[in-house]
């Protein structure tokens, strides 16, 4: 049942990302990490969104999150260091 929960919040999050509505999506992740705060794939899909709505340093801690969680997340590097770049880090 959890991961049912888990699965309609990453999907409704997506959804709600790819029609340019950024804040309902991590309203949706808020939700999945409401209740697993240990999700790896929500915090970096956050970060995904916090990276390309120009939140770039709120982006970084979204991946550093999911890389503690999850360090094999290798695609997560890649975009923690583009957005510490565009943070100015």
């Amino acid at each position: 049942m959890a991961n049912d929960h888990r699965d309609g919040g990453l999907e409704a999050a997506l959804r709600l990302y790819s029609e340019g509505k950024f804040e309902d999506a991590l309203s949706s992740l808020d939700d999945v990490i409401a209740a697993d705060a240990a999700d790896a794939g929500a915090h970096y899909l956050r970060g995904i969104i916090l990276k390309d709505s120009n939140r770039d340093a709120l982006a970084v801690a979204a991946f550093d999150r999911a890389l503690a969680l999850e360090p094999e997340l290798e695609r997560a590097y890649y975009h923690r260091g583009t957005a510490r770049f565009l943070a100015g880090d």
